[in-house]
């Protein structure tokens, strides 16, 4: 049962790196300038309404963090969100500064943050997993796929899909934008294989867990254009696993169904894997 775990904290840990990829259209290190910057209307009406589209964006980049903390979740692998939204205004750089805790099957999880600043024409956005400004289109509420997949990143694995980012394969429809990651080979085993090694006291039956070789892997992962929320991933990863006496093949084929917005996701899991526990043990 252990083993099965692992086998969906591999996949998972596939799919957060999956969504992580292209850069956004424009970066920077600096605050944009203050005499540029005009100040978020803060009247309880728009205020709310900002609120509420920075929660939405955060709250993936939250979930995306939570992919690397699978021990939190209860054995079903049923997430629920909850956010705690407090808004602090600062006069002196006319922003915006969110706090979102998350409660994950009633553990608390640490707080996310972001701070927002937004002229007439831009949103400048920079969360607490980077120290980098991005800046994104605003005045009609509209984000671009590359920028996007930024929101739905941690920085941990920038150095990898600064490496594989032509991997990536973005096509979209009127409605909706698809993302697609495949490969096979030594690439992908040797990145599983250094994400696996972090995760220190791992261990199944005693041994610890082990990737042999990954044959092919393949994520797909779709946005709707409509509120640039996901909608639905697909994960597909065949692998070899190095057991106690032999080298065991498996094809792992899994879903995940977007809920609401604060809501979290669910898993639809194949038939064998619809019971899982996750054991941490000390070294």
């Amino acid at each position: 049962m252990r083993r099965k775990s692992l086998i969906i904290l591999c996949a998972m840990l596939i799919f957060a790196s999956a969504c992580q990829a292209q850069p956004s259209a424009e970066v920077s290190e600096e605050i944009p300038e203050q005499e540029s910057i005009q100040s978020l209307a803060l009247d309880s009406v728009e205020a709310e309404s900002v609120a509420q589209r920075i929660e939405r964006l955060d709250i993936q980049d939250v979930q995306a963090e939570m992919f690397m903390q699978l021990e939190m979740l209860s054995d079903n692998m049923n997430v629920t969100i909850e956010s705690d939204t407090e808004l602090a205004y600062s006069a002196s750089n006319n922003g915006l500064h969110v706090v979102i805790d998350t409660i994950v099957n009633g553990k608390e999880g640490s707080a996310s943050q972001l701070d927002v600043y937004a002229d007439g024409e831009y949103l400048y956005l920079r969360t607490n997993y980077d120290t980098t400004w991005h800046k994104f289109t605003y005045a009609n509420q509209t984000i671009d796929p590359e920028s996007l997949i930024k929101m739905y990143t941690t920085t941990e694995f920038r150095q990898f899909y600064d490496e594989w980012q032509d991997r990536l394969v973005v096509t979209e429809t009127d409605t909706e934008y698809t993302i697609t990651l495949e490969g096979s080979g030594t690439e992908f085993t040797d990145y599983i294989r250094q994400s696996m090694n972090s995760l220190q006291g791992l261990r199944v039956d005693d041994a610890l867990f082990e990737i042999y070789r990954v044959k092919n892997v393949k994520v797909v992962h779709t946005f709707d254009k409509a509120n640039n929320l996901p909608t639905s991933m697909s994960i597909s990863l065949n692998y070899l696993f190095r057991g106690e006496s032999a080298n065991v093949e498996h094809i792992l084929d899994m879903n995940v169904n977007y809920l609401a917005v604060n809501q979290g996701f669910v898993l639809d899991l194949p038939s064998e894997l619809e019971t899982l526990e996750l054991e941490v043990e000390s070294p």
